[in-house]
């Protein structure tokens, strides 16, 4: 029996993130094809279950990204070697050896990258990564399609040169069936649980979520704070001092987590989920789990959130604004802590500055510029407060939302389709 046509991934790497997860996600799943996947970086939590699924899994052993002749030379030959109708790069670094592999492999094939993140300021990122995003804009050319998942994240990156005609907007999609909602019994005087997820990043802005919990907590003693993921824990000395520092003799309030395997499930058992993120977020995953595991969020409105959870009603707003050149005349206040179908926005500047507002319990000052903290707090304390029937009203809205618009199903097809054109005539 004749081999199927091989697609051929690259990617920065395989570890933890929403990124190598949405890989995962839509390698083992893809059907009409087969596949290999090639990790510029060594390991990664998703590499056994990707050889698990039957599918091929290289790495060039790269230390920290950057290319060796040894790495050159293994590229050339895995590519030569597969043949692929089509080379996928995954993150900046896996776009820029995507185009290596096809001139190293002697074959004009279709290049797609897959760009995963906002790009608020290059001064944000690594001088590396700012380096490498800087050559893509001037490479973006030779790319056949340039896919992102999040429209802010495009038009950034469209900005900064990349070719706008070879955009192709395909969002993140989400398991309905391992992201779901579960019963939730509540005993009598049990506390209300508020989650916040992800890898121990700057761009996740941990100090402003701990920082924010503090305040709630200060009127809410009955509220308990999850957080978990890679870096999340105990030995996290930096972290464990900032929850020590706002919550005082409180801190057992806050259970530090650390990487759990069990996510769909702690996820479902929160009264609210919380993403704190500053920057560089395109879309985030943490929101999207929660939707759909009918859980309330509350979020900073970076990259594509405010689409995710459904506040197209500002959008909207925000955009005739500054189709009309008065952008400068809306009301910060009406942006911040927005609310929408699923939950409520925090909103921040493009420098990851919180806009403007009066949170619960604060002094009503005016021209004053509070900490995104601040925000959080507020926007927490909307929901926290709700009636127990509004907060899963809004949870089941949030559910339905990724139902319609960010299945995991749909956006396979989307992926599917795409690659079923440009590789028509192989």
């Amino acid at each position: 029996m004749a081999e199927k046509p091989r697609i051929l991934w690259i990617t920065t790497g395989l570890g933890t993130g929403g990124a190598e997860m949405m890989l995962t996600q839509l390698v083992t799943r893809f059907g009409g094809h087969s596949h290999s996947v090639l990790s510029l970086t060594a390991g990664g939590k998703h590499v056994e279950t990707l050889r698990a699924a039957g599918i091929e899994v290289h790495s060039l052993d790269m230390p920290a990204g950057r290319p060796t002749a040894g790495a050159l030379l293994q590229l050339a030959a895995l590519v030569r070697a597969r043949r692929p109708v089509l080379i996928m790069g995954w993150m900046y670094h896996g776009c820029l050896a995507a185009l290596m592999a096809r001139s190293l492999g002697g074959r004009r094939v279709p290049v797609v990258w897959n760009i995963r993140q906002s790009l608020y300021d290059l001064a944000l990122e690594k001088r590396g990564s700012a380096l490498v995003i800087r050559l893509l804009a001037k490479l973006s050319a030779l790319a056949d399609v340039i896919t992102y998942n999040s429209e802010t994240s495009a038009r950034q990156h469209e900005a900064l040169g990349y070719e706008a005609a070879k955009t192709r907007l395909i969002p993140n999609g989400f398991d309905l069936e391992k992201w779901r909602p579960l019963p939730r019994p509540r005993a009598a005087g049990s506390k209300l649980r508020v989650g916040r997820f992800g890898r121990y990043t700057a761009m996740k802005d941990y100090p402003a979520f701990v920082e924010a919990a503090a305040l709630v907590a200060r009127q809410m003693p009955d509220v308990e704070f999850l957080l978990a993921g890679p870096g999340v824990d105990d030995g996290n000395a930096g972290l464990v001092e900032c929850v020590t520092r706002h919550f005082g003799a409180a801190a057992g309030a806050v259970r530090l987590l650390g990487e759990r395997h069990d996510l769909p499930e702690l996820t479902a058992s929160l009264d609210l989920a919380v993403s704190s993120s500053s920057f560089g977020e395109g879309f985030p995953n943490v929101i999207g789990e929660a939707m759909a595991c009918g859980v309330p969020v509350v979020a900073t409105d970076i990259g594509d959130t405010r689409w995710v959870m459904g506040g197209a009603a500002a959008v909207g707003a925000l955009a005739k604004a500054r189709e009309t050149g008065h952008a400068h005349e809306t009301d910060p206040r009406i942006l911040a802590n927005a609310p929408t179908e699923t939950g409520v926005l925090s909103s921040l500047d493009t420098r990851g500055n919180a806009s403007q507002c009066n949170p619960i319990s604060e002094p009503q000052t005016s021209n004053f510029e509070f900490r995104t903290s601040h925000l959080l707090a507020t926007a927490m304390l909307r929901i926290l407060t709700l009636p127990e029937s509004e907060r899963r009203a809004l949870g089941l809205a949030g559910r339905a939302r990724i139902e319609a618009h960010f299945s995991l199903d749909s956006v396979l097809r989307q992926y599917e389709e795409l690659f079923s054109t440009l590789t028509l005539h192989d």
